[in-house]
Order: structure tokens, then C-alpha cells, then sequence
């Protein structure tokens, strides 16, 4: 091989480098606004979601809302004093349980991550 054939195959890979340095740029740069525009488009599906979830519960014809259903038949059958208890121990049972989950972790990292820590943290 000649020193303009090995001048030339330098050149050819500096070229080469810097295309696909610029390819691998410009790759990065569509993928992070593809990421953007799906996101995008996922909170527009939400909203839709919850805007017609939210017509449907206001104009009282509720279709493919099952649980709201549900909840408003049972709110119609026992009255508002019964369902408003009802959602007050269902309030406190979830923030109970947040609670506890929260100082289970935070005892477990006080302690260390043993499986004897997790185990008697959570039964004690």
C-alpha cells in the first residue's frame, strides 16, 4: 500500500467518523423528540379520558364507567350519611396503609436491607 492509498483510507475513516458522530447526533436529537411527542400524545388521550369521564358522570348517562356506577347505585341505596362514613374509613384506611408502608421503609433503612429485617417489620 502507498502513502497516498494509506493518506486516502485515513481520510476516508476521519470522514466516515465524523458522519456517523453527526448520524449518531442527529439520532439522539429525533428520538428525544419522538419521546416528547408520545408523552404528548399520552396526556392528550388522558384528558380526553377524563373529560369524557367527567361529562358522562355530570349528565348522569354513565357507559364503560362501570365503577362509577356502581358507586353511585350504592350511594343511592344506603343514603349520604352511610356512604360518606363509608368513604371516610375507605380515606383513612388507604392513608393507614401509606402510613405504615412509609415507616416500614423508613425503619428497613434505618436498619439496613437484611430479608430478617423485611421479615420481622413486617410481622411484628
Amino acid at each position: 500500500m502507498t502513502a497516498l492509498e494509506q493518506l486516502a483510507s485515513i481520510g476516508n475513516g476521519f470522514v466516515q467518523s465524523v458522519v456517523d458522530i453527526a448520524t449518531f447526533v442527529i439520532d439522539g436529537f429525533m428520538a428525544g423528540f419522538d419521546g416528547i411527542l408520545q408523552l404528548y400524545n399520552a396526556l392528550l388521550d388522558q384528558q380526553r379520558y377524563m373529560d369524557s369521564m367527567i361529562a358522562s358522570a355530570a349528565s348522569g348517562t354513565i357507559d364503560g364507567f362501570n365503577v362509577l356506577a356502581y358507586i353511585g347505585a350504592y350511594r343511592y341505596l344506603v343514603g349520604d350519611p352511610v356512604f360518606v362514613y363509608t368513604y371516610g374509613l375507605i380515606l383513612i384506611g388507604i392513608t393507614w396503609t401509606i402510613y405504615k408502608l412509609c415507616y416500614y421503609i423508613w425503619q428497613m433503612i434505618k436498619g439496613g436491607f437484611t430479608g430478617s429485617t423485611i421479615i420481622k417489620s413486617i410481622f411484628k
